[in-house]
């Protein structure tokens, strides 16, 4: 379950035109790639692996089973049903200077069904959400995702994976690529594909991953009534990411990975203010790290480059970076620390697309065996391509979950934000605080 803002409590198990030449290419390097991965091994392959470390696992990772939902089994198929309903309070549920509070409940019916074979995978997910508040009745929204994904094991180290994705969505008002002001909330829908080919051959792990996406945004009115075209932010983006980790040692393995991207966006001027075309590549080096039990993480640094087809926009160019780590302090206690660095598009419609600096860190604590309480806390930089903007986002999050039994389990969380905006044509300034208890029954 989901309730809007950055700050997004889940519930369910959880991502104009320059021509069509550039996206067959890229689809056509997938191809190729994913057929070079899933080729049958040599007797390399049947060499013994190095030595590994024996994998850590954290408070939010551990085996719950006496917790976890049994299901309905139907021959090789368990079916998962969920009902889940919150009461919540949002000080400030537009997100804007003057602050508007009010209470609002939501409920979500979900149902998931996977198979239960030896090998190989498939699943199947639907889910609908409602979201109500009393009294101010134009926030009222429906959400839907249905999620098709499969797993094929080739060999003993080698498989296959692909999701499909369709849902419905609601931007948060508390989103800094959001259109300020708008009467009603945005709402849009997206759609995706997503394959990943794997496989091990002894000390070396080649994978490749390839997307499809695509974005469909409403257009909506702001509070004067006057039309905001947001269809101007849809767009189809095509990924692909492939990488190539190298074991060293014991709980240490070298990476280098890389990504191509392409935004075709689906109105140019002059239906659209501007051409958000795009073509991007990025480039990582790093180190994956499990020297001990108490500590594991994943480091890299490189190069990103962005191309804009509006000359308004400028070439971007500049450092990547991501950071992961976790320390297991404890059997019952884990901290975690995450950063990065990176170009992505953007919904804020006069910009070509934003660079976003972030760092988050967290804790789990189990106090007791159904009793898990997590918190953090982080902040996020913003700037524009082409716009004299910059956003900070401040964030922080409390929750404890409680488990009453396998279907039974109580949930309280606590959320705070704080956008400052700066610039010529800043955004909204605001800070947001919001509380919710929510009850979820599972089979």
């Amino acid at each position: 379950m989901t309730c809007r803002g950055s700050w997004s409590p889940e519930l369910r198990p959880k991502s104009s035109h320059s021509g069509a030449s550039g996206s067959k290419h890229l689809l056509l390097l997938l191809i190729l790639g994913l057929s070079a991965i899933l080729r049958p091994r040599g007797s390399l392959a049947e060499e013994p692996s190095a030595p590994q470390a024996a994998p850590a696992a954290g408070v939010m990772d551990r085996d719950y089973s006496e917790y976890d939902p049994l299901g309905v089994r139907l021959r090789s198929v368990v079916v998962f049903p969920t009902v889940a309903f919150a009461q919540g309070y949002d000080d400030n549920i537009y997100a804007l200077p003057q602050k508007t509070a009010s209470y609002f409940y939501t409920a979500l019916v979900g149902v998931r069904a996977q198979t239960s074979w030896s090998r190989n995978l498939i699943s199947l997910s639907a889910s609908g959400q409602a979201d109500r508040y009393p009294g101010k009745s134009r926030e009222n929204t429906n959400e839907y995702k249905v999620d098709l994904a499969g797993r094929l094991d080739i060999g003993r180290s080698a498989d296959l994976t692909a999701d499909v994705v369709a849902e419905r969505l609601t931007e948060p008002r508390t989103a800094n690529t959001t259109t300020p002001g708008t009467h009603l909330p945005i709402q849009y829908d997206e759609q995706g594909v997503t394959i990943t080919a794997e496989n091990t051959f002894d000390r070396i792990r080649i994978s490749a991953t390839g997307a499809i996406e695509r974005f469909r945004y409403s257009n909506i009115r702001d509070d004067t009534g006057k039309l905001v075209l947001e269809d101007q932010r849809d767009y189809d983006a095509f990924l692909i990411t492939p990488r190539i980790d190298y074991t060293i040692g014991p709980g240490v393995s070298l990476f280098v990975e890389a990504d191509a991207a392409k935004y075709d966006y689906r109105l140019g001027p002059p239906q659209a203010a501007a051409n958000h075309d795009a073509t991007g590549v990025a480039y990582l080096v790093g180190v994956r790290l499990e020297p001990t039990h108490l500590i594991s993480g994943e480091l890299a640094v490189g190069y990103q480059q962005r191309w804009y087809h509006d000359p308004a926009f400028k070439q971007f160019g500049g450092l990547n970076a991501r950071a992961k780590l976790v320390w297991y302090v404890t059997k019952l206690v884990n901290l975690d620390l995450e950063a990065l660095n990176e170009t992505r598009p953007t919904g804020v419609l006069s910009a070509g697309g934003e660079n976003v600096r972030e760092w988050r860190v967290g804790a789990d604590y189990e106090l007791l065996r159904n009793l898990v309480i997590s918190g953090g806390g982080g902040e996020s930089r913003y700037s524009y391509a082409g716009l004299a903007r910059l956003d900070h986002h401040t964030q922080a999050d409390l929750e404890a979950t409680y488990h009453f039994n396998r279907p039974l389990s109580f949930g309280l969380k606590y959320g705070y934000q704080k956008q400052h905006s700066t610039g010529g044509q800043g955004g909204n300034n605001f800070t947001s605080n919001l509380l919710m208890f929510t009850i979820t029954v599972r089979k």
